[in-house]
């Protein structure tokens, strides 16, 4: 038995099959060395029978059970798990409803009830069946510090605190930053006036005193 589960292995390993079909491979010779037991039995039994003994007459024949080709025509679980249901019939069910397929012959009729009756559960669908899950877009955030030069911080921030994002050198001093911010927000800004300088229109003082001409000083002249 270990000689032929080695055979059985290593042909399902040279056309890598996967465990269904293992199973499906162990009941197949199953059948075929039952066939062969049952074929030299007879041949075995005629053979040593003497010639001159009558065949025996059977009384009542046995009607034979017909062998359920589709599995959605089961009427009951039992009728599943007899002979007349093969593996094979019970895993084409699944590949063909999206369920999981191989496994012991018990869980796997089990598995297609289940379905039959609507009350299959997440366990039973194949992975192969299942949605697949659409990538989320990662959004992206700007840092909310400032640099040393003032300018904000080019970096992207995936890192979230008191609803602010940081990048990955400014969220140990995020609470630092944001109460600064505050601070600053809530101080007033001194608007810085410039005063205009007045220039004069008057002239200067010495200016506005014109210069006053000379006096120009006559002779007398003396009348002789």
């Amino acid at each position: 038995m270990a000689n032929m589960e080695l055979e059985i292995n290593a042909f399902v390993s040279k056309y890598e099959l996967d465990e269904s079909a293992k199973e499906e491979v162990i009941e197949l010779v199953n059948k075929c060395f039952t066939c062969y037991a049952s074929h030299m039995s007879s041949t075995w039994l005629s053979a040593a029978a003497p010639a001159s003994a009558p065949a025996k007459k059977a009384t009542a024949t046995k009607k034979k059970a017909e062998k359920l080709e589709n599995a959605a025509d089961a009427d009951s679980l039992d009728q599943l798990t007899s002979p007349t249901c093969t593996s094979t019939v019970l895993n084409d069910y699944c590949r063909a409803n999206g369920l999981r397929i191989g496994g012991v012959k018990k869980d796997l009729a089990a598995r297609v009830w289940r379905h039959l009756q609507g009350e299959s559960d997440d366990e039973d669908i194949s992975p192969r069946s299942k949605p697949k899950k659409s990538p989320v877009k990662k959004q992206n955030h700007q840092c909310f510090a400032c640099n040393a030069k003032g300018q904000p911080c080019g970096l992207a921030a995936d890192n979230e605190f008191e609803g602010e994002w940081f990048c990955f050198r400014h969220i140990d001093s995020a609470q630092e930053i944001i109460k600064k911010k505050n601070e600053s927000l809530r101080t007033p800004t001194k608007k810085v006036t410039k005063k205009a300088v007045v220039v004069s229109k008057k002239p200067a003082a010495s200016l506005k005193k014109k210069a006053e001409p000379e006096t120009e000083l006559e002779e007398e002249e003396d009348d002789e």
